[in-house]
């Protein structure tokens, strides 16, 4: 720890940055806030993750400012990650209402591939332009978007990721009664959140699972219904 302290100050900041990325996927959001805490008290940027969980936790406008904050240093750690801060701006841009803020980063990240190559950039804007499309009510634009996302995620073996990107999915096919469809996802989502021993993503497989059933024995009661005919 003195080494690190000595020949690498910033390695003890990221390291507590890298320690809340792991709670907050687990699910331990206190241990998460506190380890980005940490990191920004070192003088260490949390981000993306932390904006990431106060999204997650439904303080949205906070990720939204955080992250902005992030992009204004001009220390190596902020140009090396200036692409993935912006992509998720573009993603929380949309969850609050930013569209046009939104629309203008994704095209500014997606029109530039050379410059923005990596794949959990353009996984991100994907997530964006789902969110945009569910804006305008468009589900099956939606759906798309989130697949590709998935399959970029996938690419880079981000299974936390990919765990939540099929739990988004699955929410989606729900909605439009594709209650085979959301199963297949769910049971692959729980498959990753069991490697991963996130009780986080359990939880969400569970709580989807739950809602299956209950959509199921709605149809089925009302299948068994007498038809009543007027006359």
């Amino acid at each position: 720890m003195t080494r690190i302290v000595d020949d690498a100050p910033w390695a003890l900041g990221d390291a507590h940055r890298i320690l809340g990325d792991v709670h907050a996927a687990i699910g331990n959001e206190a241990a998460a806030f506190e380890a980005y805490d940490k990191a920004y008290a070192l003088g260490w940027c949390p981000e993306p993750g932390h904006a990431m969980l106060l999204l997650e936790t439904g303080d949205a406008e906070a990720a939204y400012a955080s992250l902005e904050r992030s992009l204004i240093g001009r220390t190596w750690w902020t140009l090396q990650r200036h692409g993935i801060l912006l992509a998720h701006l573009a993603l929380v841009a949309a969850h609050t209402g930013r569209h046009e803020k939104a629309a203008a980063l994704i095209q500014d990240l997606t029109g530039s591939s050379d410059r923005w190559p990596m794949p959990s950039i353009r996984a991100l804007t994907n997530e964006a332009n789902a969110v945009l499309a569910l804006a305008h009510e468009d589900r099956d634009l939606a759906a798309r978007y989130l697949h590709l996302a998935r399959q970029l995620w996938s690419s880079v073996d981000s299974r936390a990721n990919v765990a939540r990107l099929r739990l988004q999915i699955a929410g989606l096919q729900l909605s439009s009664t594709d209650m085979r469809g959301a199963m297949t996802e769910i049971r692959a989502a729980r498959l990753l959140a069991e490697e991963l021993r996130s009780h986080k993503l359990q939880d969400a497989c569970d709580a989807l699972h739950d809602r299956i059933l209950l959509a199921e024995g709605s149809r089925a009661i009302v299948s068994r219904q007498p038809a009543w005919h007027a006359g």
